[in-house]
């Protein structure tokens, strides 16, 4: 099942908007056009039954910092919220579940140290660490890039047995993708096109909402 993704970021006056993500793009740009969230919403098929979609709060993760204002705006008729914020460490989840989201995904390289993710699974096991890979490496907590296959083992070592695989740039080949997700099924791929993930993922994968202007 392919999971929308939604990038939200503060409009002023208490407002949010979302950033239409040009195709070919994993992440926003400066430049991008920004919509309504309430419009970004809305373009969102709902089912017969209630499916996840994910709310990135893109400013928190520019900023690196936890930020309350895309909180307070996002709603999403019909969808559980997988929310995905600059968190930490467990207080920043407290405030991030202090929301309408279901699960709470978390850059991986924004945590200082293993306690403190054993600190934020203790707290939820809703909280899923989203690894970024660029070039083919994981945007690590120290300075130097690290392996992907490592990483997601180390963190299902750790307890937590789904992660989110960010993949900016397609440098995650089809080769990798397979031994990953063979090792770890539950893991969930965040990728430019979904569809170019067909025979290689059969469980859940994100990918960007691409938004259309209303006239």
């Amino acid at each position: 099942m392919q999971i929308p993704a939604v990038f939200a970021v503060e409009m002023g006056e208490d407002a949010i908007g979302a950033v239409s993500v040009p195709e070919g793009r994993c992440l926003p740009e400066t430049g991008d056009r920004v919509i309504p969230f309430a419009d970004a919403a809305a373009s969102i098929p709902r089912g017969e039954t209630r499916e996840p979609a994910v709310v990135v709060d893109w400013d928190s993760i520019r900023a690196r910092g936890f930020r309350e204002a895309v909180l307070k705006g996002m709603r999403l008729r019909g969808r559980d919220i997988w929310f995905l914020a600059w968190v930490q460490d467990a207080d920043d989840l407290m405030d991030a579940f202090n929301t309408t989201a279901e699960s709470v995904l978390f850059p991986y390289h924004a945590v200082a140290s293993d306690d403190d993710l054993q600190d934020i699974l203790s707290m939820s096991d809703s909280a899923i660490p989203t690894v970024f890979v660029r070039n083919g490496k994981v945007v690590n907590r120290s300075i130097a890039p690290a392996d992907l296959r490592e990483t997601i083992g180390r963190l299902d070592d750790l307890g937590f047995h789904r992660t989110c695989i960010l993949d900016t740039d397609g440098s995650v080949t089809a080769y990798k993708w397979e031994r990953v997700l063979d090792l770890h099924p539950l893991s969930v791929p965040f990728v430019t096109d979904g569809s170019a993930m067909e025979g290689c993922c059969t469980g859940l994968l994100i990918a960007p909402l691409r938004l259309r202007p209303r006239f």
